[in-house]
């Protein structure tokens, strides 16, 4: 796991770096807001296809690359504890993102994203207790501008440890 947040870092450095270089009229700090459905590919977790949130706020250096934080829940777990289950599932991922762009025409663009942070597991038994994993995402998506400022944007991501894809539609308002 070092390999990949070392990975990870040096992808934000590099991608930040060269998009410091390049200072067009694109730059600007956002905000943004997604929904979506996540689904899981564990053994242990019988259900998925929850309902997720997720938070978003990065800046953005030019038409090709932006760094974000971000948050997305990815709840598996209503009610711990009932049944004595040993088990962990994951609730919710902090994490940071370097965002590759590649606009197709005026309006549309394709990205690609990696990124690396915390993902929260619930304990199905209140005697174990939650914990915290490091975890890596990789995610697609594609945006279209409606405005100069404001963007919508549909992604999947993939959370490596966790075993979890999200698919998200959202909204980004740049200032």
């Amino acid at each position: 796991m070092k390999f990949n947040a070392l990975i990870a870092s040096s992808l934000l450095t590099i991608s930040l770096t060269a998009a410091a270089a390049d200072g067009t009229d694109d730059q600007g700090f956002y905000a943004g807001i997604d929904l979506g459905k996540s689904s899981v590919s564990s053994k242990v977790i019988k259900d998925g296809k929850d309902i997720i949130g997720g938070l978003n706020a990065g800046y953005q250096f030019n038409q090709n690359f932006a760094a974000e934080v971000f948050y997305r829940s990815m709840s598996f777990r209503f009610i711990d504890g009932l049944i004595g289950d040993k088990n962990y599932y994951p609730d919710g991922h902090l994490g940071i993102a370097v965002i590759g762009r590649t606009p197709i025409y005026d309006k549309f663009g394709v990205y690609g994203r990696v990124g690396i942070g915390q993902t929260s597991m619930k304990s199905g038994s209140r005697s174990l207790g939650d914990k915290r994993e490091t975890d890596v995402s990789f995610g697609l998506g594609a945006d279209y501008q409606l405005t100069s400022n404001f963007s919508l944007r549909l992604e999947a991501t993939r959370f490596s440890k966790s075993e979890v894809t999200t698919a998200t539609l959202g909204a980004k308002y740049r200032f």
